[in-house]
């Protein structure tokens, strides 16, 4: 499996050609899987004071847009979060988004922090706190976005219910980032017996470069990443992933 992650400046998409060229890098990874960064189609609104409903409502219209261009990309299967409004109440959605079925909301956001750069909870509600795995493609997928990954139980709870990975997200005003996190081996650290695959530091510049990653690697500037994923038997029912050189 080829998975794609993204580290994405809030600006990314301001005009039609940066959306082409994104689907073109895109098409030169062989991307399979897209995983997107926290509420990427729009500028990271709990990043200031105060809350301004014609902001969020602009930024729920910008997301309804761009998911429906999801199928515009050569990904398979896209993973990402995004504003939505339900009943006048404000959310913070994890979904997953299959070219053979369509968008499934997954999981809404838990865990808010309300400190400078991040007043979510002042913005939106939390979910109901349904920390589930939903099956894609025979994998069971999981959701931990941004501040929920400090919650240790959340990891090792998905960890016992036989995740095979589980998608890590965050978003602040200078950057977004995302995170694929994976099952562990070979005796590795991590958090709930899961390691991350790869993470992003801060983006030094708006146009996204190119390279390979390896377990455990971080790097500044890069901002699209393939990562071969390979699933090998094993004696337990589960599966054991590395990433390709």
């Amino acid at each position: 499996m080829r998975i794609t992650v993204c580290e994405l400046t809030p600006d990314w998409l301001a005009s039609e050609s940066d959306w082409q060229a994104f689907g073109g890098r895109l098409e030169a990874q062989a991307c399979e899987w897209l995983l997107l960064p926290e509420m990427s189609f729009g500028p990271w609104l709990p990043g200031t004071r105060p809350v301004d409903p014609d902001r969020w409502r602009s930024a729920v219209e910008t997301h309804d847009y761009w998911v429906k261009r999801l199928a515009e990309l050569p990904a398979r299967v896209v993973v990402g979060s995004r504003p939505v409004t339900e009943g006048g109440r404000f959310f913070n959605e994890g979904f997953i988004w299959q070219r053979s079925s369509g968008y499934r909301a997954v999981h809404r956001k838990y865990y808010l922090p309300d400190e400078k750069g991040f007043w979510e909870a002042s913005w939106y509600e939390r979910g109901k706190g349904d920390f589930r795995l939903m099956d894609v493609e025979g994998l069971r997928v999981g959701f931990l976005i941004c501040t929920e990954l400090w919650f240790g139980e959340r990891a090792r709870a998905y960890a016992r219910m036989g995740v095979h990975f589980y998608r890590v997200s965050t978003g602040d005003p200078g950057r977004l980032h995302g995170q694929v996190v994976g099952r562990r081996h070979h005796g590795s650290g991590g958090v709930g017996g899961l390691l991350p695959f790869l993470k992003f530091q801060r983006a030094q510049h708006r146009e996204p470069s190119l390279w390979r990653g390896r377990l455990g690697h971080r790097t500044g500037g890069g901002s699209v990443a393939g990562l071969d994923v390979e699933r090998q038997p094993r004696r337990d029912p589960g599966h054991r992933f590395r990433l390709g050189r």
